[in-house]
């Protein structure tokens, strides 16, 4: 069993300091005709919104990472050690 902190929920940073596990929730997306995902958390905001396409699910999460990383820089303004944030992936509907 996976335990972790989710991005967004009171005191986050403070947790990711201390290096506990982050888990970011994303909506996907899938539209059959383009054969594309898309993949949009909020977890970031006020710092960052993200949306992000891809072919696969591999590739999605590849640049859902980068952007992660993305937004831990901006939510601790380049500071301090950024962790891997695991994603809870939810797909709520085919387009």
């Amino acid at each position: 069993m996976h335990i972790a902190y989710r991005v967004g929920w009171p005191f986050w940073k403070l947790a990711a300091k201390i290096r506990i596990p982050l888990q970011a929730k994303v909506i996907v997306t899938f539209d059959p005709e383009t054969k594309t995902f898309t993949a949009e958390c909020d977890d970031f905001r006020p710092y960052l919104g993200i949306v992000t396409e891809g072919d696969t699910v591999e590739e999605l999460n590849k640049k859902l990472q980068d952007c992660f990383c993305d937004g831990m820089i901006e939510a601790f303004k380049g500071k301090g050690h950024i962790p891997d944030i695991s994603v809870d992936l939810t797909l709520v509907a085919v387009a």
